[in-house]
């Protein structure tokens, strides 16, 4: 990793929707830079990814009902997002890994590589189905529910990078990122009793043994932060039915419809939530003085290199929304 490089890694299943998280986040980000010389932009291979995510969405979305494997979001091999925050020729590559959900279970040759990469990110990201972690109505569908997020698993990774951001004594930041929230937060019915609810269901009982883990192996340190933040990834749907159905392995897998709303455009919420988590810690990286990151960033005192500098701080000074909540680890009693 070269020293301006921001390291980031996505830590979920397969189908989850990171493509279209990462869409979101640069389609917030459009918003959140309007008016400064600075942009995040999509680079590379990526620009086509990201391209192809926002032409299949509204695809998807043009005929009354949408379904979210309409629009491709896996990957069958490791892949990384390159992104880059731009003032000009003064740039910030943040780079983002992503590789097939299944690995996260197998863990065979191909993953200590993924291991290194997410062990040496300063933030994780984890992307959650909302509809599947709330749509559980039977014991089977639990059960599913938890097979299909592969809880355990990303339990596990979380506890090494914990291990690994102790060690070298490097701060990070962990977010739980619900997608596909907005029957639960935006949707006709959705109240904040709901989105309560849905806040609980994930940080108090999915994923309490991720949580409890950090605080395990981190002791009364504190150099990691744990947030959860939702993001609306498509903002103008309501969920019709979970579609569980039987599948191959004798778990059940859900197939959701979702209603359209009018006037069936995509209304991004929340992703800016998850950038300005990101822009914190690389404001606290460059004000602490850490390797990596953004050490030889700042050595540049061009009148770029103060731009940039300026809409990393723009975004590290906005407030978070009310939806978005730091989360307090605690270890189980």
């Amino acid at each position: 990793m070269s020293d301006n490089e921001y390291k980031i890694a996505l830590v979920g299943p397969t189908r989850v929707g990171k493509t279209s998280l990462i869409s979101s986040i640069l389609a917030e980000a459009q918003t959140a830079l309007a008016g400064t010389p600075a942009s995040l932009k999509a680079k590379g291979a990526t620009f086509a990814r990201i391209t192809d995510n926002v032409n299949e969405m509204a695809g998807a979305l043009a005929h009354g009902t949408f379904e979210p494997e309409a629009v491709r979001n896996s990957t069958s091999d490791v892949s990384v997002y390159e992104l880059a925050l731009e003032v000009g020729k003064s740039k910030l590559p943040i780079r983002i890994l992503d590789y097939p959900g299944g690995w996260l279970s197998e863990q065979g040759s191909e993953w200590e590589e993924c291991e290194k990469w997410i062990n040496e990110s300063s933030v994780l990201i984890v992307p959650v189905d909302a509809v599947l972690a709330m749509q559980c109505a039977t014991l089977a569908e639990e059960k599913a529910c938890r097979v299909r997020l592969k809880i355990a698993a990303v339990t596990e990774v979380v506890r090494e990078w914990a291990k690994a951001r102790k060690l070298a004594n490097a701060p990070g930041t962990l977010i739980l990122v619900p997608v596909k929230c907005e029957t639960y937060l935006v949707a006709p019915g959705a109240t904040r009793a709901i989105a309560d609810k849905l806040q609980r269901r994930l940080v108090d009982e999915l994923y309490e043994d991720m949580f409890a883990a950090l605080a395990a192996e981190l002791g009364s340190s504190d150099l990691v932060s744990a947030h959860y933040a939702p993001v609306n990834t498509i903002g103008c749907v309501d969920l019709v039915d979970a579609g569980w159905e039987m599948a191959e392995d004798r778990n059940l897998e859900s197939h959701p419809i979702f209603r359209v709303l009018p006037p069936g455009k995509r209304k991004v919420d929340g992703a800016l939530d998850v950038l300005i988590l990101l822009a914190r810690r690389l404001a606290s990286a460059e004000n602490a003085q850490e390797r990596g990151a953004l050490k030889n960033l700042w050595r540049y005192l061009t009148g770029e290199s103060r731009d940039l500098r300026a809409a990393i701080e723009l975004l590290n000074e906005r407030k978070l929304s009310q939806r978005a909540q730091p989360v307090r680890m605690r270890e189980p009693a």
